[in-house]
């Protein structure tokens, strides 16, 4: 037995006629395909609304009724996707896909601490990449105690080559060599952000956006793992979870992975208090539903912000390499509604691997870059830095390591070590963290395509439909600015209100290597100096 969607078509049906006959085509549809078992149920009380049901049956028997079923309706296996923030070990090619470590029989114990300045750092992630002679690397995952202390059990001949740390909050993420075991790894701490709550990505991209109104009156849907607790994303209006077929209430849309408070908060967070980040249009309407990742659920979300919510922009940092074709009839239909999705390139550091839905004609897609100046040696950040000058741009810009690329890009954005919200913990509250990914490029193209489109009175003049989220993809282009990469990597170039201005240094990461010059200044800039090693 294997996992289906079915749905109907509601893209390009303009009466309600039309759009009844597509409801009960799904009726018909199940009629036809005996011996199913239902597992889900979403069925329509309105004509605009989407018939979707999830079941299990037997593939030869689906295959072999599907000439039979009306062209109105969709039918194919649930996908999964998955979040575009940078996997643990996407740049360790040959850990990527080997099963993770088990100890039966322990040789030794490779122990280290983690610090944060002098202080021990609870509650880190710790990934361990360990190689035996000879063989491929394997992983395994640990967690640093109340003393910032971790130790890995290793079968005989095992060996940890690097080891990749990731603070709770507040400090940088760290790939460096193995240690040997007893020592300790020093995290360093993210800087605060400027009197405007700004960042580098802010400065490169909004510069000349200050005071307020920024990007009010626009309304900007997230489709992501969750939104919140944080003060700063306060505003945000959860509109619930799509979880396993049910729409749950706004309560249980909170955030227990961390990546869609990360993206909500790059387009929006209002800061609080001195040295929190802002979102880039932090006076638009935000709207969050939580997914469960598979596709049936995802189609729901898209479905709700467009229709329900009747958002201008509908963020998507999630992505696989499959083709869903519910999911391509979801976005189309946002789009005939008036929605524009602006969806991640993915994390494949491949020519020609864009993700799906951002691979789609209906669809921004969006690949990532990074600033020499900005993270510190040593982290992870600083990794996704690359030697090849092709792949240098002015202003100081990279592209990133790990960011897909190719014929289908629209633009870039910044998407390396951008600082943004995770929810509160405990009694933690008003954390911050930095990620990296085309995940995080992506909010910070819907956030300035927010501040554009705020300021455009014929935009506003546009009666929701087709033809103003058109318009929102040609102002969208319209502002790129050529960042001198070749368009596979920049695609039409980075959104930028004004000309790209190169963003000033951090003080704790860029400052000492202020007396080389400014990184970056054209494409012959020289690299700098201590890369973290990023293979093993």
């Amino acid at each position: 037995m294997a996992r289906y969607v079915l749905v109907n078509r509601l893209s390009g049906k303009r009466t309600e006629g039309s759009r009844r006959a597509s409801q009960g085509a799904v009726d018909e549809a199940l009629a036809r395909l005996a011996n199913v078992r239902i597992i889900s149920a979403h069925r329509p009380d309105r004509d605009d609304h989407r018939h979707v049901i999830v079941f299990e049956a037997d593939p030869r028997q689906v295959e072999a009724r599907r000439r039979e079923l009306s062209r109105d309706i969709i039918i194919e296996p649930v996908m999964r996707r998955r979040v575009r923030a940078l996997p643990p070990i996407v740049d360790l090619e040959t850990a990527e896909n080997s099963p993770p470590l088990r100890v039966t029989k322990a040789g030794q114990t490779y122990r280290v601490a983690v610090k944060g300045g002098e202080e021990p750092l609870p509650g880190c992630l710790v990934y361990f990449f360990v190689r035996k002679s000879g063989g491929p690397l394997r992983v395994a995952l640990g967690k640093t105690d109340g003393r910032g202390r971790v130790r890995q059990p290793l079968p005989p001949g095992y060996r940890v080559q690097a080891l990749r740390i990731i603070p709770d909050a507040g400090f940088w993420s760290v790939l460096a060599e193995a240690p040997p075991s007893g020592g300790t790894i020093t995290c360093m701490p993210l800087p605060r952000a400027d009197a405007a709550g700004r960042g580098w990505w802010h400065r490169m991209m909004a510069g000349a956006a200050g005071g307020r109104k920024r990007g009010q009156g626009i309304r900007v849907g997230v489709v992501d793992s969750g939104c919140g607790p944080h003060r700063n994303l306060a505003h945000v209006t959860r509109i619930g979870a799509f979880i396993d077929g049910k729409r749950l209430p706004a309560r249980d849309a909170r955030d227990e992975h961390g990546h869609g408070t990360h993206t909500t908060g790059i387009i929006g967070a209002r800061p609080h208090r001195r040295g929190d980040y802002a979102g880039i249009a932090p006076d638009c309407e935000l709207f969050h539903a939580r997914v469960s990742l598979d596709t049936p659920d995802i189609v729901r979300a898209i479905d709700a912000l467009s229709r329900d919510y009747r958002c201008d922009i509908i963020n998507i940092s999630l992505g696989e390499s499959d083709p869903s074709e519910v999911e391509a009839e979801a976005i189309q239909r946002a789009l005939e509604r008036g929605s524009l999705c602006i969806c991640a390139a993915g994390n494949n550091g491949r020519r020609g691997a864009i993700d799906f839905p951002a691979a789609l004609p209906a669809c921004v897609a969006v690949s990532a870059v990074g600033h020499f100046a900005w993270a510190p040696p040593g982290s992870w950040a600083h990794g996704h830095w690359q030697k090849r000058r092709s792949r240098q741009g002015r202003h100081g810009l990279f592209f990133s390591a790990t960011s897909s690329y190719g014929k289908g890009v629209t633009c870039t954005a910044p998407g390396v070590g951008i600082i943004s919200t995770i929810p509160d913990r405990e009694r933690r509250k008003g954390r911050y963290m930095e990620m990296s990914g085309t995940s995080m490029a992506t909010p910070a193209a819907a956030g300035i395509l927010a501040l554009i489109l705020a300021a455009s009175p014929a935009y506003r003049r546009v009666p929701r439909g087709p033809k103003r989220a058109r318009l929102a993809r040609k102002l969208l282009q319209r502002y790129c600015r050529s960042v001198a990469l070749h368009r596979m990597y920049q695609g039409r170039g980075l959104p930028a209100l004004g000309r790209v201005a190169t963003p000033r240094p951090a003080a704790s990461s860029g400052a000492r290597r202020r007396k080389r010059g400014a990184p970056g200044r054209s494409r012959r800039s020289a690299s700098p100096s201590g890369r973290a090693r990023r293979r093993t």
